[in-house]
């Protein structure tokens, strides 16, 4: 198919004796289209050939803890 598959988990610790309370969150994108303006970006800082409409896949993950 050609739509954009994307999502994400968090979870969330508390209570323990070293984390008083944290929390992790993962998001995926697959597939999701270039606009634009972001192609130009990227093609403004790396030596490579994208354009707008092209798929691209990306990931980010977000880790905070506080300890007791």
């Amino acid at each position: 198919t050609d739509q954009v598959l994307s999502g994400g988990i968090t979870r969330v610790l508390q209570g323990g004796n070293v984390v008083e309370k944290g929390a992790c969150s993962l998001t995926l994108i697959r597939r999701g289209i270039l606009s634009a303006e972001r192609a130009a970006t990227i093609r403004a800082r790396q030596d490579i050939d994208i354009q707008p409409g092209d798929a691209y896949y990306a990931a980010a993950l977000s880790i905070v803890l506080h300890s007791r």
